[in-house]
């Protein structure tokens, strides 16, 4: 994301400014109002004016991180709300400059590989989507976030809470993901082996927030938000999830 060209970023403001636009006047004015008090609120900003010309130079500049510009979008678009053809507009920009991330859900997403995240990530929120993996699906879409922002190391993190959640939710006893992931196994949720790749989870605490700074390499915490992902769509489709016809 660091290097994501500014053709991109102008890409993105062009489908924001599509989806405003396409709001009445009435709308558009409370959007944009909710929107700046979102932005004073989470950034800690004073009052400001905001105009497209600004909103343009915050975007394709760079005076702001990309964390915070994906940051800043997302608030808008909760806001204001997207489209299919937001969504398209965006993810054709990604593709067409290479940059790694996409719009999927409301949110955008880090794309390492394109394959592991059709195949892995994709399916894994889809999943998640449903009720019943609510705490689960938060944690993973904040391993997600940490990785646009920069912070692999709260993504390591984040990824071993949402198997936690997973094994809560589906009534694995015990506050730690070793003890979490034995009374799944003793349960007969899992066997040994699928026990064996969740505690190997622990492994990667030691680069993880969670005991320090932690890594700063984003390819490693690409790698557990990839190794999670799978973890978490098998624990969703299986034992007491397992739909019985």
């Amino acid at each position: 994301m660091d290097r994501a060209p500014r053709e991109f970023w102008t890409s993105i403001v062009t489908a924001v400014e599509m989806v405003v636009h396409g709001l009445d006047t009435l709308d558009e004015d409370r959007c944009s109002a909710q929107w700046l008090d979102e932005l004073r609120w989470l950034f800690g900003w004073g009052p400001f004016q905001m105009s497209e010309a600004v909103f343009r130079e915050w975007i394709t500049g760079s005076v702001l991180t990309p964390g915070r510009k994906l940051s800043m979008l997302e608030l808008l678009l909760d806001e204001c709300g997207g489209n299919k053809e937001f969504e398209d507009l965006v993810n054709d920009a990604a593709g067409r400059w290479r940059v790694g991330v996409r719009f999927r859900g409301a949110r955008f997403v880090p794309v390492d590989s394109e394959e592991l995240h059709r195949t892995v990530v994709e399916p894994a929120l889809a999943v998640l989507a449903e009720p019943e993996f609510q705490s689960a699906e938060a944690a993973y879409k904040k391993a997600l976030a940490c990785i646009l922002g920069g912070d692999p190391a709260g993504a390591i993190t984040a990824v071993a809470s949402a198997i936690e959640e997973m094994l809560k939710a589906g009534g694995a006893a015990g506050s730690r993901l070793q003890d979490l992931s034995r009374s799944g196994k003793n349960a007969g949720w899992f066997g040994a082996e699928v026990q064996l790749q969740i505690e190997k989870l622990e492994a990667f605490r030691t680069h993880s927030d969670a005991h320090g700074v932690g890594t700063k390499d984003p390819h490693l915490g690409m790698l557990v938000v990839h190794l999670g992902g799978a973890l978490l769509l098998y624990l969703a489709q299986s034992g007491p999830f397992l739909e019985v016809d």
